[in-house]
């Protein structure tokens, strides 16, 4: 049950943010395509050519989240509400350096040098609230939940994400240590953050 809301919400969600406007899948290369993308004509995946997918689809995110739970390294977290409605999320895990080199290239290697002992990445994949309910501190909360893990057993290892560079969340990430380490090359201004080891985020302050 809380699974299901979850999925919904995480749908209802980003499909509705406009800083988030990708709407369209590869269900295999998992690569988002924008609005602008789509309306161009773009139907299939540059990558492996298979034919896209609507991006918010609830059975999708169910797939992608049972998966991602299952990885040794997930840290995640759920507020609920007193009438057991879930409202917000977030959720990482730990990438390889390997891995995180593929998805981020240069940008990586810019977040690392300073780190070079680091062999992995705990990446904040996710992070949102009901828009309802934001501006209560809810999402500050989620941040510590989910980073407290991560801090206390893998200290050493650097961390990153990815969002918007509007969205009201970077003033969370700045404030616990990420800083922006380059524009993602999809544009549409996202952005990519990072900090050299989680030992240096600010949990408690």
């Amino acid at each position: 049950m809380v699974l299901g809301q979850v999925c919904d919400l995480y749908c209802a969600i980003w499909e509705q943010d406009s800083h988030f406007g990708e709407y369209k899948l590869c269900p295999q290369c998992r690569r988002y395509y924008s609005f602008s993308q789509v309306e161009s004509g773009i139907t299939r995946c540059s990558i492996c050519n298979l034919g896209l997918v609507n991006a918010w689809d609830a059975l999708l995110v169910k797939e992608t989240l049972m998966q991602t739970s299952q990885h040794y390294s997930f840290s995640g977290a759920l507020l609920i509400d007193d009438s057991e409605q879930v409202f917000g999320f977030s959720w990482g895990r730990l990438f390889s350096s390997d891995e995180m080199n593929k998805r981020w290239g240069d940008a990586y290697q810019s977040l690392v040098v300073q780190n070079p002992q680091s062999l992995y990445c705990f990446y904040l994949e996710e992070l949102a609230i009901l828009p309802t309910m934001r501006g209560n501190r809810f999402g500050m909360r989620l941040l510590k939940e989910v980073l407290f893990h991560p801090f206390g057993r893998y200290p050493h290892v650097a961390g990153a994400l990815s969002t918007h560079q509007d969205s009201n969340s970077v003033y969370l990430y700045k404030k616990l240590g990420y800083v922006k380490v380059a524009d993602k090359p999809s544009g549409q201004g996202r952005i990519r953050m990072g900090i050299p080891s989680i030992s240096n985020l600010h949990l408690f302050n």
